[in-house]
Order: C-alpha cells, then sequence, then structure tokens
C-alpha cells in the first residue's frame, strides 16, 4: 500500500528561510542548485516542484526506476524521494544511488508515512541523510534542503583550505571515500613528477577525463589539475616547516618546475610565501 493520500495533510507554516535558499545558491558561478523529486503521487510531486521551483532547478520523476535514470542523467545537488513507490522504492533507489561513483556523492532526503523506527532504521541504512516523516511541515524540508546543501559546501571548502585532509572528513560514502583515497595516493605517488598531467592522473584512476572532473569537483570543488596543486601544496608545507628548508628545493620536492609559480600557488593558498611560513 502506497502513502499517495498523505499529501494533502502537508502544513503550510510561513517562515522568513528564503534568505536560506538563496545563501546555498550563491558560491561559485550563481547559477541555481539542482533538485530531484522522485514521488509517485502526481498532486504530492507537483505540490513539491512549485514550493521549490523558486529557488532550485527541479527535475521530477513519478517512480524510483525513473528516478535513477534521471539521477545519471541530471547529476542534480540533491535528491528528495518517496519510500513507497511502485518499480523501484525509495530504499532500492537510495541504495542503487549510493552504490553508483557517478552519483554517489549527491544528498538524499527520505519522505514517507512510516514512523516506525525500523523504517528509519532502513532509510538511514540504505544511505539517506535525512528523513522526514509525512505530513510534515514544507519550511522543515526546505531547512533540511538548504542545511545539506551547506554542509556539502563546507566539506569541499574544508579541502581547498586545510592542510591535512583525511577522505572521511569529506565523505562518509565507503565508494566516495575509496575515490578519494585512491586520487592522493596517485598524486603523493607522483608528487616530484613535473611531467604528471592530467591525462595521466585519469588514466592511473581508471577513469575519463570528465567523469574525473566531475567527480573531484562534486566532492573537493576542485578540477583535477586543482586537486593535483593541492595535494602538492599541502605536501610543501609539511615540507617546510622542517628546520632550514629551502624554497627551492621544496618547490622541486612537489613536482615545481617553477619557483615563482610555486611561490605563488602557496601564498595563494596559506596566505603567506613560502619563506616566512616556517618562520
Amino acid at each position: 500500500m502506497y502513502d499517495n493520500e498523505v499529501y494533502a495533510t502537508v502544513f503550510k507554516v510561513v517562515l522568513n528561510v528564503g534568505r536560506l535558499e538563496q545563501k546555498v545558491n550563491e558560491p561559485g558561478s550563481g547559477t541555481k542548485k539542482s533538485i530531484l523529486i522522485v514521488e509517485d503521487n502526481t498532486s504530492f510531486l507537483e505540490f513539491l516542484e512549485a514550493e521549490l521551483a523558486t529557488y532550485y532547478t527541479v527535475f521530477t520523476a513519478n517512480n524510483g526506476k525513473k528516478g535513477l535514470e534521471l539521477a545519471v542523467d541530471k547529476q542534480p545537488d540533491l535528491i528528495i524521494t518517496d519510500m513507497m513507490m511502485p518499480e523501484m522504492n525509495g530504499i532500492e533507489l537510495c541504495a542503487s544511488i549510493r552504490g553508483d561513483i557517478n552519483i554517489s556523492h549527491t544528498p538524499i532526503i527520505m519522505l514517507t508515512a512510516r514512523t516506525s523506527d525500523e523504517a528509519q532504521y532502513e532509510g538511514y541504512e540504505a544511505g539517506a541523510d535525512a528523513y522526514l516523516v509525512k505530513p510534515f511541515d514544507m519550511d522543515m524540508l526546505k531547512l533540511r534542503i538548504r542545511k545539506l546543501m551547506q554542509m556539502f559546501l563546507d566539506r569541499q571548502k574544508l579541502f581547498s583550505t586545510g592542510k591535512e585532509v583525511k577522505s572521511d572528513t569529506i565523505t562518509t560514502n565507503p565508494l566516495d571515500k575509496d575515490l578519494l583515497e585512491r586520487a592522493m595516493n596517485c598524486v603523493n605517488r607522483n608528487l616530484d613528477n613535473t611531467e604528471y598531467t592530467v591525462e595521466k592522473f585519469s588514466a592511473e584512476m581508471h577513469m575519463d577525463r570528465t567523469g574525473l572532473y566531475r567527480k573531484l569537483m562534486a566532492l573537493t570543488g576542485q578540477s583535477p589539475r586543482d586537486f593535483i596543486r593541492t595535494i602538492r601544496l599541502n605536501r610543501a608545507a609539511e615540507l617546510l616547516s622542517r628546520p632550514n628548508a629551502i624554497v627551492s628545493q621544496v618547490a622541486e620536492e612537489v613536482g615545481f618546475n617553477s619557483v615563482s609559480y610555486f611561490s605563488k600557488s602557496f601564498q595563494e593558498k596559506f596566505g603567506v610565501s613560502p619563506s616566512q611560513y616556517g618562520q
């Protein structure tokens, strides 16, 4: 039995949350973040779309199978799915998303009329990030969306600004953690190789350039080229902390064949020149 009938009991409470969605959409190019809604009840699906379309680009699907196809094709920034649906239910959809490296990082909010602890456990076990029981406050859903998207942006920022970043601080999904660890290991093995290109990086990761670009941008907010440079600069910071470190030697050890470019890149990341860093 599907929980189709519950859409009419969604509560509408007006709160000043518009600025929250706007804040999430501010970083980067200024384009709207995208949301995929997977819901088999047409009226409720249209209601959710209308409520969210002001702030986000919204894609919709009326069953889990179509939702998975759209998730792979559109690669939305967040997915909202009902739990009980025909063809593929929300639990199966969630598990399929978490098992697909192209979209495994996508935040998921699960909606359901089932209130039991067992149902919530089932949802979280499948990989959902948040769980809302119908009927729910629409503004609570908006807040959950905003918080999950902001958390995603904060994790990306942590990678670019941190001096030592571990995969489990960026993601909790095993598939994504494994990819990040492999990517960092690839770069670390080639730190002093000035000829280590994005093409070689992609080949070592067994991914095409486009796929690697999309995945690293999603997890770290950085292109493969910037990802390589960040790993090298983090290692440079470690080396420069040692007594009597020589900037030109450190630059060479981390794969920079230009000391001036190394110094410029280091200053941009850490706010001080390499010669000042160890003092």
